[in-house]
Parts: structure tokens; C-alpha cells; sequence
């Protein structure tokens, strides 16, 4: 059974300004860990 997960940068918010990718990288990486953690 496959599950599909995705997550969104939407959860930012508005950034006025910066790098948005390093934001994106980290809210991936905080959701990869809570995967994880679930199936563990």
C-alpha cells in the first residue's frame, strides 16, 4: 500500500523577503523526520 505525503511551502507564510528555498529545505526536513518517526 503506497501513501502519498506531500508538504507545501505555503506553511511559510508571507516572507517579505531572503532565501525562501533554505526555508523550503528545512519545513521538508522537519516533515521527513516526523515520517520517519511515524513509522518507526
Amino acid at each position: 500500500m503506497a501513501v502519498r505525503t506531500e508538504v507545501s511551502a505555503r506553511e511559510e507564510g508571507a516572507l517579505i523577503g531572503g532565501n525562501t528555498n533554505a526555508a523550503t529545505i528545512m519545513i521538508a526536513e522537519k516533515a521527513a523526520d516526523v515520517i520517519r518517526a511515524a513509522r518507526s
